[in-house]
Formats: C-alpha cells, structure tokens, sequence
C-alpha cells in the first residue's frame, strides 16, 4: 500500500452519454460501487472516497460500505469535484490524492500503483496514465483519448483525434508511439488547489478535455506507461460489453 495516499472517486448523475452512470448496472451492482470494489481490492490506498452529486449515488456507495462526500451538482469537471471534496474532508497541503475516473470498473492494480508511487516522489507534477495502442478501432474512437508524448514520459497534447499523425510509416520504428489515456490522475493537495484556480483555455474547450487547461498554462503532466486494461464505461455500447466481461469472469 501506497503511504497516506486517498483514493477520490468523482461521480456524477447527470452524464450526457449515459444517464445516471454511476447507477448503471454492472453485473448485478451500480457501477459506483464496482469502481470502489475494484480499488478496494488492489489494496493500495489509505481511503476511498466517493465525491458524488447525487443522494442516490450516495447512498449507494454507503450500503456497500465505502465513504461519500456531496458535491454540488453544478461543478465543471471531475477534477473540481475532487476538489471540492478534498476541501470539505479539510485535507492538508501536503496530502497525495488520486483522482479515479467513476466509470473505469477494470482499472488494474498496477496502474492505480504507478501512479501513487509516482505520486510519492514527484511533488509539483500531475501524474496520470497511458498505456500503447495500435488499433483503429481506439485511434479513431473520440471517446478514447490519445497522447502525444515527450522525453521523461511528459505528455505534449491530449486529444479525441489519433495523434501523432504518422506522415511515413516506413519510417516509424515497430514500437508503437500512439498511447491511450487512462482515467486516472494524482496530485499533492497544493497541486489540486493550484491546477482549479486557472481560468479555462480555448484548447479546453474544444476538446472537452480539462487536462488541456493544465497544459496550455504550463503545468507538467507525468504518465507512465502501464499494460493495457479493459476500457471504462462513456456509452451505452461500453456498459454491455463491461457487462459481458463480467460474465465471462464469472463462468
């Protein structure tokens, strides 16, 4: 187990994608509560805590026997919502949070452990995941996000487009530089507080991905590479093939 590192689990009831998300059912339990499960079971967390919007997230979560805080409803993004829990659970500066995405059931153990190691020696980055890709099914899916990546594993750009553009594949090495964004993200309480307070960017904006506010004003984004895990929940495509894995692990 990662030292004094909390788990903050962002959920919100009104996703555009797929309604009431975290209530979706996944092999016979809320999807909320299979995400706890499956961090709860890597063991590698001090707590877990849920920052939801919603009672019924909320009392989900409490009969399952995992903690749950209310967040507005109207809070922008997963990442002020953990915010916001962070500063009504009074956390100290110095606290190391990892921010798990509510719709990622199958993150794996040894991604959530990446980043909270990760996370225990770089104070002032943020810290998150990736893992190759090669298919086209992935590069070309703008629900799965892709990252361009520079030395010492620093993201350049987060995007819904395949990037890099290979201009001349004979030319590219057979190790794959395409890299799928995972659903994760660590940072000390002062880098949480420090990353919530800059204004939103145009890049941002056209993305609908807030990583590229932190970016764009010259924050650094660290992301080790992992092996890859089944992808989260976005649609309501992704909700039955999570449901079939289920049962395949069950037979």
């Amino acid at each position: 187990m990662a030292s004094n590192v909390i788990a903050i689990i962002p959920a919100r009831f009104a996703s555009s994608r797929l309604p009431e998300k975290p209530l979706a059912d996944l092999g016979g339990e809320p999807l909320i509560v299979r995400v706890c499960q499956n961090i709860n079971q890597a063991d590698v967390f001090e707590r877990i805590i849920v920052a939801c919007d919603h009672q019924d997230i909320s009392t989900a979560v409490r009969a399952a026997g995992f903690e749950a805080v209310f967040t507005e409803p109207s809070i922008p993004s997963g990442t002020d919502r953990v915010a916001a829990a962070a500063k009504a659970l009074n956390l100290p500066t110095h606290a190391r949070i990892v921010n798990v995405q509510g719709d990622e059931p199958f993150i794996s153990k040894a991604c959530l452990q990446a980043v909270a190691n990760r996370l225990e020696i770089g104070e002032d980055a943020i810290i998150t995941a990736i893992e190759r890709t090669d298919t086209d099914a992935v590069l070309l899916d703008r629900n799965a996000v892709k990252v361009a990546m520079g030395v010492n594993e620093r993201a350049l750009y987060f995007s819904r487009s395949p990037i890099p553009h290979v201009r001349d594949v004979e030319e590219v090495n057979e190790m794959s530089w395409h890299f799928r964004h995972i659903g994760i993200y660590g940072y000390t309480m002062e880098t949480l507080m420090r990353i919530t307070q800059l204004p939103e960017h145009q890049l941002e904006q056209m993305e609908k991905l807030e990583q590229l506010r932190w970016l764009a004003h010259g924050e650094s984004i660290i992301c080790p590479c992992v092996e890859p895990s089944p992808r989260g929940v976005d649609t309501q495509e992704d909700l039955e093939a999570a449901n079939a894995l289920y049962t395949e692990r069950d037979v």
